[in-house]
């Protein structure tokens, strides 16, 4: 029996007027469970078919490599190319993509870039989706070089990288602590007229901090979210204070505590640990004391708890 998920109007309509449902029906029943992630509902609108003598076409499979997609299970997609292909079956750009995308999920990079090889032999030409679940499975996998090599090759095939690309080339990068870089990708965002996002600068402040303490260009980073009117969060934060930590700038981490209280962010406990490493590091126990007062009442509440290591 068919697992009970909601159903198309089209298979309602023929349930009403009690004719046997054809392919169509039971593409449309997959499609259904594919859209509500029920990647076994799927196999087992597949199941029915063939119960039935209905042979699965290209459709059916696309639908079952998205549900499978949808419900991280990567084994399962796995599974689905050999099956259409002993079918017979010529999979498409849209069935390829959502099995490299079942890799990415799954952080099955080789996978993924072993499909990659597949799309060129049968004469297929990867799209930027192809593309981005390849540098995503790479970034995810720590294999910051082949996603580099995904953005090289997509570039190659005479597609633009669209924002997602940055995003996850800037991630990759971040990861190797290529600060040039990730400096390249953000100029390439203004060239597209592509503007930088909050997971863009958060992705080169990560890469300033790995890269030994990008000081002043995290400032100039975060005056640029600022200038774009992104607020930034509290990781944000926590990374600039940090990099007033590791240089000492005890004046500058004093003055970033008070403007985010002023954007009403309030610090945590890292937050005013980093602030007062760096006035320790600059000999400087007034200033610690006054981070000590930017402290709300709640937070203040906590460090009791959790003391500073003011030494």
């Amino acid at each position: 029996m068919l697992a009970a998920v909601p159903l198309t109007a089209a298979e309602a309509a023929m349930n009403n007027i009690r004719l046997k449902p054809g392919i169509v029906a039971y593409n449309a029943a997959a499609s259904a469970c594919e859209k509500a992630g029920r990647w076994e509902a799927a196999e087992d609108v597949k199941a029915e078919m063939e119960k039935v003598g209905i042979s699965p076409d290209i459709v059916t499979y696309s639908a079952l490599v998205s549900a499978c997609e949808k419900g991280c299970r990567w084994e399962q997609a796995l599974q689905l190319l050999p099956a259409m292909l002993w079918r017979g079956l010529r999979p498409n750009l849209v069935a390829f993509n959502g099995l490299v995308s079942s890799f990415e999920k799954g952080q099955q990079w080789e996978i993924a870039w072993t499909l990659l090889g597949e799309v060129a032999r049968r004469e297929l030409q990867a799209d930027a989706i192809t593309f981005n679940a390849l540098i995503a499975a790479s970034e995810k996998s720590h294999q910051w070089r082949l996603a580099l090599d995904s953005i090289r090759k997509m570039r190659n095939s005479g597609l633009l990288p669209d924002a997602i690309s940055f995003n996850l080339a800037c991630s990759a990068s971040g990861e190797g602590g290529l600060w040039s870089t990730v400096l390249e990708f953000l100029v390439g965002m203004r060239t597209s007229l592509l503007a930088p996002d909050g997971i863009t600068f958060m992705a080169a402040l990560r890469c300033c901090e790995r890269s030994g303490g990008q000081w002043e260009a995290a400032m100039a980073l975060m005056s640029q979210m600022l200038n774009q009117a992104l607020e930034p969060g509290l990781t944000v934060a926590n990374v600039l204070l940090r990099g007033c930590c590791g240089k000492g700038r005890w004046s500058e981490s004093l003055s970033l505590l008070r403007l985010f209280s002023s954007r009403r962010l309030e610090p945590d406990q890292l937050s005013f640990q980093a602030a007062v490493d760096a006035s320790r590091r600059a000999v400087r126990f007034l200033p610690a004391i006054s981070i000590l007062g930017l402290a709300q009442p709640d937070a203040l509440r906590r460090l009791r708890t959790q003391p500073l290591g003011i030494r």
